[in-house]
């Protein structure tokens, strides 16, 4: 598969996967979200964006990683493009709670 079309799909999946994280974010602005489990209200929107964004960026990261050639590449494209950005936007989010509790 082009290299082109490979990386539309990391670029699509990892955007989907981030608007599914800030529609829970928002849908939950004065709780606190767990990193390992879904939160209380957890909106149909962001599950299904979130099941795309997963499903896109797994094939693109399949495909970018035959693409640039070794197999190590694949797993890291996939932790490197999902978690980082995930465990970022929890952390602020939870950073933005905890804050606003205390004040």
């Amino acid at each position: 598969m082009s290299l082109i079309i490979s990386s539309c799909l990391v670029v699509a999946g990892a955007g989907l996967w981030i608007a599914s994280l800030v529609i829970t974010s928002r849908a939950n602005p004065d709780v606190q979200i767990p990193f390992w489990r879904s939160p209380k209200d957890n909106p149909g929107r962001s599950v299904l964006f979130r099941a795309l964004g997963a499903g896109l960026l797994v094939a693109g990261s399949i495909y970018l990683g035959a693409d640039l050639g070794p197999r190590w590449a694949t797993p890291l494209i996939i932790i490197t493009v999902m978690a980082t950005p995930a465990m970022a936007i929890i952390a602020l989010h939870n950073r933005r709670v905890t804050a606003a509790q205390e004040a």
